[in-house]
């Protein structure tokens, strides 16, 4: 039967805050939200609190989650990535890592998990996925040599072609410019077309990529070399990340991840194909010693930012509420609601799940979350909502109503 939630105050994820506002759920989904409860409904209200959409998490290497710590160094990308690879070939495919992961992101309050897997993790015997947690399986595919590109595309279908399962939805993820030739990059866009699918790519994330692109030279090209990958022609002189933008929008949706140096011809481009997002990962990008990350100029020329927690090798932790409160410090003119967007409905719209995660809305999914609430946050929950850590968010059992 129908069972109505509400709390001091409701944020719908899209949205300002609703003083009181109710939530009734009905088998598993939101039948309305209302501001004031319905005569009829079984009614629980929770005091000090705020109740939220679950969160989303548009970009995670969910494979590192057993990494104590972060590897280093996070201010020089090349060696940085050398100890990615370095530790990536010497694991084997452990579920449990992966699984650590999904239990500590659902902890800190995410249903959503936009995640970049290099192996077919997800499809294992032995694993099924939670009911209360979404995953947007994106394969990533990798390959500089134009003999790659066969191999890889046959990857790439193959985790197209996996049977249906709940709670997986799929998409694709050529790694980036420095490591996917342009003619594997066109026949990946070709079949993500095809084939309806989200597609992700890191982007425009380092100097360093904006000067392999433009000249063919930089601290890249010797890791390249190191790996014995490097071809020197295999991007054109005068290259710019305005040229993966391009193919990206054969995507119905494109996630453009991190974007940190795009310039201002590439933000108005973004700015003409709302199909692409930026996913922007604010405390990686701060650990990585970046400028500041122009994702405020981006959401005032109306481009879809939302956000990651990229993964444990970059990041402390997986959660999206402490991004979310990095944000709040960066900016504390924007109300709670605004910034409570960016992990919400923004990822959801980004990843192609906005008609069933990333907002309390009729229909959608009824995963709902509390934050505790201060005194000085009950008066003034827009300015106050993440005063409270992570680990104050408590999940709303709502099994009665199913």
């Amino acid at each position: 039967m129908p069972q109505a939630y509400s709390a001091d105050w409701l944020f719908p994820g899209d949205g300002p805050a609703i003083p009181r506002g109710v939530v009734i759920v009905d088998q598993g989904r939101i039948a309305a939200v209302e501001r004031s409860a319905p005569t009829g409904v079984p009614l629980q209200h929770f005091e000090h609190c705020a109740l939220l959409p679950g969160l989303v998490n548009a970009h995670t290497h969910l494979e590192f989650s057993a990494l104590p710590s972060p590897l280093e160094p996070r201010t020089c990308f090349p060696e940085w990535i050398r100890a990615v690879v370095s530790w990536r070939r010497e694991q084997p495919l452990d579920i449990n890592a992966h699984v650590q992961g999904v239990t500590e992101s659902q902890t800190c309050g995410t249903s959503v998990i936009g995640e970049i897997a290099t192996r077919e993790w997800l499809d294992q015997k032995g694993f099924r996925p939670p009911e209360s947690c979404l995953f947007v399986a994106f394969r990533e595919l990798l390959g500089l040599r134009p003999e790659a590109t066969a191999a890889q595309l046959e990857i790439a279908e193959q985790h197209l072609r996996q049977p249906a399962s709940p709670g997986i939805v799929r998409g694709l993820s050529p790694h980036a410019p420095y490591s996917v030739h342009p003619q594997l990059l066109n026949r990946l866009m070709m079949l993500a077309q095809e084939h309806a699918v989200p597609v992700a790519m890191h982007l425009a994330e380092t100097r360093d990529e904006l000067e392999l692109l433009d000249s063919g030279t930089g601290p890249l090209v010797d890791l390249l070399k190191d790996f014995g990958v490097w071809e020197p022609d295999f991007i054109p002189r005068g290259s710019k990340p305005l040229d993966y933008l391009r193919p990206l929008t054969k995507a119905k949706h494109g996630l453009v991840v991190h974007g940190n140096y795009l310039s201002g011809e590439e933000l108005d481009f973004l700015t003409q194909h709302p199909q692409l997002s930026v996913v922007y990962c604010p405390r990686t990008h701060a650990a990585m010693g970046h400028p500041p990350h122009p994702w405020q100029a981006m959401q005032q020329r109306g481009i879809n930012v939302c956000i990651g927690t990229d993964s444990r090798a970059s990041n402390p932790d997986l959660s999206i509420w402490e991004e979310l409160r990095l944000l709040q410090g960066l900016a504390p003119e924007l109300p709670a609601s605004e910034i409570l967007k960016f992990g919400t409905s923004n990822g959801a719209q980004a990843l192609g799940i906005s008609a069933s995660h990333g907002r309390l809305a009729p229909g959608l999914n009824a995963q709902l979350l509390l934050a505790s609430l201060s005194p000085t946050a009950l008066s003034d929950p827009e300015l106050h909502l993440f005063r409270e850590p992570a680990s104050s968010l408590k999940w709303v059992d709502s099994s009665s109503s199913r």
